[in-house]
């Protein structure tokens, strides 16, 4: 006998909807690692771009929805992003390198009520 989340993988896979999404938000970062992946180029999606891709993802019936970049929190309206994501009823996660985490928007964070802040160690330095 199949598990409920056997079933619901399953019909999710017959049903061709997405259920976990991963968006690169900006490549921007404000740190340079050696084992980056990223290009360079400071690219990034906008606003608009991001609450178009954002109602498709809704229409497909997605669920969870993961930012990263780059480093997210570079873009000056990531909590706006944020904000218009969770009344949109996505499960919302961000990756990030931690660095530009402080305490005024550590508050912003727990308000919108992220499911996860993933931070990478990967780039760490002393400093």
């Amino acid at each position: 006998m199949k598990t409920i989340w056997a079933r619901v993988k399953q019909d999710l896979k017959e049903k061709s909807i997405p259920l976990n999404i991963l968006i690169e938000l900006t490549r921007a970062c404000n740190i340079n690692c050696c084992h980056c992946y990223n290009l360079k180029d400071n690219a990034e999606l906008s606003f608009s771009q991001i609450k178009e891709i954002a109602v498709q993802l809704r229409q497909a019936g997605a669920l969870f929805l993961s930012l990263t970049g780059g480093e997210v929190f570079t873009k000056h309206d990531i909590f706006d992003i944020c904000s218009y994501l969770r009344k949109m009823s996505f499960d919302l996660s961000i990756f990030t390198n931690g660095t530009l985490i402080n305490k005024g928007n550590i508050n912003r964070i727990q308000e919108l009520g992220l499911s996860e802040v993933g931070i990478s160690i990967q780039g760490a330095t002393a400093e």
